[in-house]
Parts: structure tokens; sequence; C-alpha cells
């Protein structure tokens, strides 16, 4: 709430904090119990669980946000909404377990799906589809050294705390009506090189005649006049040489064009 928002709920602090010392960390991570970790829930800046039952969390950061949406649908509203999962340790109701295909990760994956899916139909249900901007993403790619218990990359090398592109291309998805200009517009703001406004202006008139699905991002390595003839690349925890080239990032859109 010191950062400008009206209301908090949730955890302070990534999931896997404040591990018991008696529990050897991979084991708790890899077969995690609520008691392991004495994470507390908070509601504003007052602590109303610990240690939270993560398996629960889900269901209700997502009734808190459809209880939010709800009580300010009559006006403009921001809603930021964080799981705290998939990170490890891994978590899921009971009405999920065991549903995947995946195992733990799948459930989790399944259970934030549904989470998804519960706000869109509130949207729906109250009208506000229309004029309601909803962007999906996350903070960074899996963290694969945890093995089934992480996601995949897929034909991306690398994962969370590497420079690789399996550890910086995250998903991003946009849904809204009339949303394409509004999403390139603001790609402007972004720190990056003239080139880029150029490359805007060109794409620009192709891509307002496009009924458009979602915005897929592709990053291409492209050496031009870049202040930076290289940059830094991490594995892991440590980081060695120069190596990747400048890059530019061109924005895409999906859909059947208007006639």
């Amino acid at each position: 709430m010191s950062h400008g928002f009206d209301s908090y709920y949730g955890i302070p602090y990534s999931n896997d904090m404040d591990k018991i010392s008696t529990i050897e960390s991979r084991t708790a991570l890899m077969n995690p119990r609520i008691e392991y970790f004495q994470v507390p829930l908070m509601r504003n800046a007052d602590v109303i669980e610990r240690p939270a039952d993560q398996t629960t969390s889900v269901k209700r950061y997502t009734q808190k946000a459809v209880n939010y949406i709800n009580a300010n649908k009559r006006k403009p509203f921001f809603l930021y909404m964080a799981h705290s999962l998939p990170h490890v340790p891994l978590f899921v109701s009971d009405e999920f377990k065991g549903q995947s295909e995946r195992g733990l990760y799948g459930d989790v994956i399944q259970e934030i799906a549904w989470s998804v899916g519960q706000i869109l139909n509130t949207l729906r249900k109250e009208g506000l589809d229309k004029n309601t901007y909803v962007i999906f993403t996350s903070d960074n790619d899996p963290w694969v050294v945890f093995d089934e218990n992480s996601g995949s990359a897929g034909p991306l090398f690398g994962g969370k705390r590497t420079g690789y592109e399996g550890g910086v291309r995250v998903p991003a998805i946009f849904w809204g009506q009339r949303l394409l200009n509004w999403v390139l517009e603001r790609l402007l703001l972004l720190p990056q090189r003239p080139p880029m406004g150029s490359v805007f202006q060109m794409v620009k008139p192709t891509l307002t005649r496009c009924r458009w699905k979602r915005i897929m991002t592709l990053i291409l390595w492209i050496a031009t006049d870049y202040p930076r003839s290289s940059m830094r690349k991490q594995h892991a925890a440590s980081s060695d040489g120069p190596a990747l080239q400048a890059l530019n990032l061109i924005v895409f859109a999906n859909g059947s064009r208007s006639r």
C-alpha cells in the first residue's frame, strides 16, 4: 500500500521464504507442507494468518479479485493480481489435485487457468468486457532446476536466473476491445533507439486493420546503431563474457483482417 494501492491482500514476498530451519531446502521445495514455511497472509498491513494455507491461495485471491470488480464496476478501477504460484513450493486445492497429466505443476496451472476464467467471466457478466483491458504475463521463465516442479521454456534454451532466451522471454497476452493501437503506442514509451519509431510507423497501417486475437512478441537480435556492441550474458548466479548482440523488439498481431 505504500506504493499507491488502496488495499492489499496476499503474502508480502515470495512463497518460499521464511522456511523453517530444520528442513533441508530442496526437500521442503520439492515435497512441501504448509508448516514448512512461515509465510504470512496479510490484509493491508495486518497479518491475518501465519503460516498461510497456500493450498487455498489461488481460490482466495480469485474471490477477492471478483469482489473488488463487483464493488468498483461503476467507476474506473485498476486491479493488480499476482498469484504466488506456480513459484515453488507448489500447492494446490483439493478440487484440482491430481486432475492434470503434468503432475502437481500441471494441477497448479489448471487452477490458475480457472482463476483467470473466473475474472474474465465476471467482467462479461457485469458488462465490463467491452471497456476493460486485461494483461496476462509472467515475471520470469521456468525455474528448471526444480525438474518436474517447474515449467518449460519449450524450444528455448535456459530458464530462470539465466540470460538466455529461455530465461527472459515470457508470455504476454493482451485482452480487450480495440487494444492493438493502445499497445503499440505505449511501446514507444520504452527505452529504445530511433529506428523503433520507424518500425512502428511502418507496421501500424497494416496492424490497425487486424481484428486481433492476441499480441505476440518476437525478439530479433540485430546489430545496428545500438550504442553498445555487445551485452553480458548471465548463467545462473554468474555472468560471463560479452555475448549477445543488440536487439529490436517487433510486435505482430495475429487475427483475421476486417474488410
